[in-house]
């Protein structure tokens, strides 16, 4: 063996793997690109399909839902402690008659 041929098996297998770099290079760049491009249209079908809001405006609606909802279980939650309240007072009132009466007898 000549260093000649050993340098130009050297560099034949320099060159075959920068070629096999370029070309891994080349497509997880081609890979990169697409998920780019695609990546909105996906994310709109999944979030349709999942049942999540896709933009402002049906975030904003929701949002919303979900506040007025909370509103209206406080004023609910408000309705039940008035009545229960009411029901006391009806109750404490009914036995203040009740002991007026017995101190009065």
């Amino acid at each position: 063996m000549d260093v000649a041929t050993i340098a130009d098996r050297a560099a034949e297998k320099a060159s075959k793997s920068a070629k096999s770099a370029v070309v891994w290079g080349g497509i997880i760049i081609g890979v990169l690109l697409f998920w780019a491009q695609m990546e909105p249209f996906f994310s709109t079908w999944f979030k349709k399909a999942v049942g999540w809001p896709t933009n402002a405006i049906e975030r904003a609606e929701v949002t919303k839902d979900k506040q007025d909802l909370e509103n209206k279980l406080k004023e609910v939650s408000l309705a039940a402690t008035a009545l229960q309240l009411q029901q006391e007072v009806q109750k404490l009132r009914t036995e203040f008659q009740d002991l007026k009466a017995k101190v009065t007898r």
